[in-house]
């Protein structure tokens, strides 16, 4: 009996930590996972899906408990863990060579877990930091994908140096983009140029400044945001 009951307690623990995982089949790639509903909605729901991106160093619970736990409507939020270590964390791609390497595998597993899961329209995607510069990227070679996109603090990399030529994108996303005048991590010039750069090729872009640095998600400017998402639930729930 006392075997028994251990058992069960091992498997408990075991459950509770085992990650969700997908996979790009194509690019044997896979991305762990976790699911949160927000406002206390059940999980057999049909709602919005949001794609949320940590920072680099940080996981997926800690980001969700900063940010999205606050979100005052229904939602379901898929918090997809950065594939590199970094830190005492987890962390998104910073070099040409992985956003080459993860981008397209990426968007790839986003179409899955929209067709996975009840699911209201595109997904959003709302990245931080390192989270923001894969949004950012996604925005570029994936656009379709989403109905918006949400780059907090971060920049394109690379892209707006070196594929200056790129043909004008055809989508209806939109893109929602805030940066810290103050920000001590990625420049505030560097995510406006990535703005401007996503607004030369044809994507709809509102940048929105605010004099403050690179951690005012948290802080002040948590409840703009998240009032502007908020907004765009809403208005992708309102189409069922």
């Amino acid at each position: 009996m006392r075997f028994i009951i251990i058992s069960g307690i091992v498997l408990g623990i075991y459950l509770y930590l085992k990650k969700n995982t997908i996979e790009s089949p194509e690019h044997k790639i896979q991305f762990s996972y976790e699911i949160k509903y927000t406002n206390n909605i059940s999980a057999n729901s049909k709602l919005p899906m949001i794609i949320a991106l940590h920072g680099n160093g940080d996981s997926t619970k800690n980001f969700y408990n900063t940010t999205l736990a606050f979100l005052k409507t229904s939602a379901r939020v898929i918090l997809i863990e950065g594939p590199k270590n970094y830190q005492l964390g987890k962390a998104w791609p910073w070099k040409e060579n992985e956003f080459l390497k993860y981008g397209i595998p990426f968007s790839k597993v986003v179409t899955k877990l929209k067709s996975k899961y009840n699911t209201i329209g595109l997904p959003i995607l709302f990245g931080f930091s390192g989270g923001a510069m894969m949004a950012y990227h996604q925005a570029v070679i994936s656009p379709n994908t989403y109905s918006y996109i949400f780059p907090i603090s971060g920049s394109l990399k690379y892209y707006s140096k070196n594929q200056a030529k790129l043909k004008r994108l055809n989508s209806d996303v939109e893109v929602y983009s805030f940066h810290g005048k103050k920000d001590e991590v990625i420049s505030f010039s560097e995510g406006k140029a990535s703005s401007n750069y996503l607004s030369q090729i044809g994507i709809k872009v509102k940048f929105t400044e605010f004099d403050d640095g690179h951690l005012a998600i948290f802080k002040s400017q948590r409840n703009t945001i998240l009032s502007l998402l908020k907004s765009k639930v809403d208005e992708i729930a309102s189409t069922l």
